[in-house]
């Protein structure tokens, strides 16, 4: 008897909180998120975007101006608390020279300049990723936790980068 309301309590409670636990859905997904910050400052941090086709973006801090990768693009599929990305092509900056800048405020910076633009394609490598909705969001923007990382969703179109 002990035993069969112990399991009745334990299924009850792992009910609780299955149903608990908010599903994130594509629609959910859809739009700009951005690591660690729900500011929005002189430019973006690190940020996925994520379209209603299933494709995605993710692009490095702008903040970085020696960066040479600018975005790595591909496909996303969310199954069940996971998001799948899959990787197919990398936008990158090439043939451009490095300078340090004597108009900016600080001695060390330096940034890439007379760069081309260029996508190229790569064997395509899937990434499995932890998705969950941020349980410790204290903003008034929405927020996940992707692979044990904070975005926050700053825009809900994705165009709007």
């Amino acid at each position: 008897m002990k035993k069969t309301i112990f399991l009745s309590t334990l299924f009850l409670l792992s009910s609780i909180i299955v149903l608990a636990q908010e599903i994130l859905n594509k629609k959910d997904i859809v739009g700009i998120w951005q690591f660690e910050s729900s500011e929005m400052a002189s430019g973006w941090g690190n940020t996925y975007t994520f379209f209603d086709d299933g494709s995605f973006i993710y692009r490095p801090s702008q903040y970085n101006s020696l960066k040479a990768i600018v975005a790595i693009n591909g496909k996303y599929e969310i199954v069940k608390d996971n998001i799948v990305l899959m990787i197919k092509s990398i936008t990158e900056l090439v043939n451009g020279d490095v300078i340090h800048d004597v108009f900016q405020n600080s001695n060390n910076y330096w940034k890439i300049t007379d760069f081309e633009v260029k996508e190229r394609a790569v064997e395509p490598e899937t990434f499995e990723l932890y998705l969950e909705k941020n349980p410790n969001n204290k903003s008034k923007y929405l927020s996940i936790v992707l692979a044990g990382e904070v975005f926050y969703k700053l825009r809900n179109n994705p165009n709007d980068y």
